[in-house]
């Protein structure tokens, strides 16, 4: 699929489920964005309390939003 198969919210139907297993599995390099740089990014490490760990990487405008979205939450 590529994204000009979505057109519709009925379309995402056809999209497979992702585990966390499967990101782990297919490694780093093939789930980043292509055009992303790693190391403008900032690692964020979940706790596991459900399981394994799981690591996201988030840019500089993700970071400020999570930062913002905290604080209006206080």
């Amino acid at each position: 699929m590529s994204p000009r198969d979505i057109q519709a919210v009925d379309d995402l139907k056809r999209l497979p489920v992702i585990t966390k297993h499967d990101l782990r599995s297919a490694g780093l390099d093939n789930i980043v964005a292509k055009g992303v740089t790693l190391s403008s990014c900032r690692r964020h490490r979940t706790s596991g309390s459900m399981g394994e760990p799981f690591d996201t990487y988030l840019n500089r405008h993700e970071q400020y939003t999570r930062r913002i979205l905290g604080i209006r939450r206080l």
